[in-house]
């Protein structure tokens, strides 16, 4: 679980947890100030009210989704342990490992789904300034 990139033969480029959970946090706070000019820009644009900044979570929610139906798919999780040989990585199949993969697979659930809400909420509250 270290934060690092690397490339996993057979797997294909694997992003760290500890590299894409402070990420993912960041920019779905960051988010609302790409999403409120984007909206006020549409608006004026369509001479509508409708809430077009919602379509950045929405497209975030979507992005999430595909990567769990791979997952749920049969694409493995590659794991980075923390305290174990710092170049040796573990590919954790479902059909292999089913608890470890179930409980990754709510980590990542819990990860995602958590930045789509960050990024809602965050939008909510903008929403009700007005």
């Amino acid at each position: 679980m270290r934060p690092r990139i690397t490339y996993v033969a057979g797997y294909g480029w694997h992003v760290g947890r500890l590299f894409v959970w402070p990420t993912l946090l960041l920019g779905s706070l960051l988010s609302v100030f790409v999403s409120v000019p984007f909206e006020l820009g549409l608006q004026e644009w369509s001479e509508t009210s409708f809430p077009f900044g919602l379509l950045v979570p929405v497209a975030f929610l979507g992005v999430s989704l595909r990567r769990l139906r791979r997952k749920l798919a049969g694409q493995p999780f590659v794991v980075d342990p923390l305290f174990d040989d710092p170049y040796q990585l573990e590919i954790v199949q479902r059909e292999q490992q089913p608890r470890r993969f179930w409980r990754l697979f709510r980590l990542e659930v819990l990860t995602w789904g958590g930045a789509v809400l960050l990024q809602t909420a965050m939008l909510m509250l903008w929403y009700l300034r007005e």
